[in-house]
């Protein structure tokens, strides 16, 4: 599930259906999800083009970045993201140091 811009409204969507949201919407889900004693902000202070955090060359493409650019910034702060993606696990011999207790899928 994840919030999109959508002609000037905001687009909540779900795997397989979708509801357009008032403005206000939004920010109330992302207070309510942020005030949460499991939030915690993660400053965005890592750089891939350090070689000493991924091997790119264990990666199968472009697209898998993101996920494995999430990951590593939340091993770097000693965080656990949880996911539903289960093709996440397989990008994680890319990461330095990474083990199977650094995610939680689900």
């Amino acid at each position: 599930m994840g919030l999109l811009p959508f002609d000037g409204e905001w687009l909540l969507a779900h795997s397989l259906t979708a509801q357009l949201l008032e403005p206000a919407e939004p920010y109330a889900q992302l207070l309510d999800a942020t005030s949460s004693q499991h939030h915690q902000f993660i400053a965005d202070d890592i750089s891939l083009l350090d070689d000493t955090l991924v091997r790119f060359q264990d990666l199968a493409g472009p697209r898998q970045l993101t996920d494995v650019y999430l990951l590593t910034l939340a091993i770097a702060h000693d965080a656990r993201p949880v996911t539903l993606d289960r093709r996440i696990p397989l990008m994680m011999s890319a990461i330095q140091g990474v083990t199977e207790d650094h995610l939680a899928v689900i």
